[in-house]
């Protein structure tokens, strides 16, 4: 997989509404093109602009956190009707 396009290429799927953390959705999935490699995720939104993404290997303990935040401006061209756009920031 590490050799398709990323435009267009869906990074993050499965994520169901968690019913014992309202406001989070856990059981999903995300691809890191960096490596190739899938790792289990949640999320949850942090405000009306911000998502917080955490990609684990078995337990969420064992993983990392990563901020989206939403891009202000004019509709990404790949974007989907109704889809929210998310633009990646690094930690400090």
């Amino acid at each position: 997989m590490r050799t398709r396009p990323l435009l267009g290429l869906s990074i993050i799927t499965g994520f169901r509404p968690d019913a014992a953390n309202p406001g989070q959705w856990a059981d999903g999935r995300i691809y890191d093109p960096d490596n190739g490699k899938t790792y289990n995720a949640r999320l949850w939104l942090d405000g009306p602009d911000r998502m917080m993404l955490r990609g684990y290997v078995g337990a969420p303990l064992f993983g990392r956190t990563e901020t989206f935040t939403r891009v202000a401006g004019p509709a990404p061209h790949r974007q989907q009707a109704g889809e929210p756009a998310f633009v990646h920031l690094d930690p400090p």
